[in-house]
């Protein structure tokens, strides 16, 4: 027959043994937890690194835009320099013509 002693003693056991199956349920639920954790952060790593090239990607086509930007402007630059030329030239000739139509009319009259 069972002692007091002994029946406090089978009831520690039992209590220790919930105890630890509660421990293993809190453990194997911080486990899913943890590895629900991970897969968002492993998510998030992913979603990042396209978004870094995106980013890349953004980026040289901007310098490209960039860089058509500034040929356009030298090309244009170019074209304003050639046009003040030509009507530089074409002011000199229209004074010549001016000084030459003057000098004929002064020797006519």
């Amino acid at each position: 027959m069972m002692t007091g002693a002994d029946i406090a003693q089978v009831l520690t056991a039992a209590g220790t043994l919930v105890a630890a199956v509660g421990a293993v349920l809190v453990s194997l639920r911080n486990q899913k937890h943890i590895a629900a954790v991970h897969a968002e952060t492993r998510a998030q790593t992913d979603t990042l690194a396209e978004q870094s090239h995106t980013l890349a990607v953004v980026q040289n086509v901007a310098e490209a835009q960039g860089a058509a930007i500034q040929e356009v402007h030298l090309a244009t630059n170019g074209m304003k320099a050639r046009l003040e030329e030509v009507a530089r030239k074409e002011g000199h000739a229209e004074g010549v013509a001016d000084e030459k139509a003057k000098e004929h009319k002064e020797r006519d009259t």
